[in-house]
């Protein structure tokens, strides 16, 4: 949920949650990867967080998106320098694993005719970047924000 965001941005994690643009669109990753493990039968294990603590429901409320985005801050303070190695495989020049992490959770979710507008998108930019049709760039938060109706900075 955050390495293609910040691969893309090129922003660490805690630079990703200090934007609105960034959190919002994390939210939605993480649904999106929590949905599709669902989908599969999948039970997601605590391993830094439970994700049950940071699943927000896309008929969710405003008051719980306040909560919830108040409550990442901590886990963004604690992980503020991480670079994920996405993002270092494309500073590198080298081609990202990208396919094999989002890549996959797109594939699992086609199999059970899930839409996830954002890995779709996220996916597409990476390649741009690895064929040097992108830069590496904050602004392409905005350019995956745009279209799924995420208000952008």
């Amino acid at each position: 949920a955050v390495s293609c965001l910040c691969a893309i941005s090129g922003k660490t994690l805690g630079e990703l949650f200090d934007c609105a643009v960034g959190r919002e669109l994390f939210l939605v990753a993480f649904r999106e990867s929590v949905d599709t493990a669902r989908s599969q039968g999948v039970q997601i294990e605590a391993v830094i967080v439970d994700p049950q603590n940071y699943y927000f429901a896309e008929s969710g409320s405003a008051a719980r998106k306040v909560e919830l985005l108040s409550s990442l801050m901590p886990f963004a303070k604690k992980y503020r320098g991480v670079t994920p190695s996405t993002l270092e495989s494309l500073k590198r020049g080298r081609k990202s694993e990208i396919d094999f992490l989002n890549g996959y959770i797109l594939e699992k979710a086609r199999a059970k005719s899930l839409h996830l507008p954002l890995n779709d998108i996220v996916i597409n930019q990476v390649h741009e970047i690895e064929a040097e049709n992108r830069p590496i760039h904050p602004s392409n938060l905005n350019d995956l924000a745009a279209p799924l109706g995420i208000p952008i900075e």
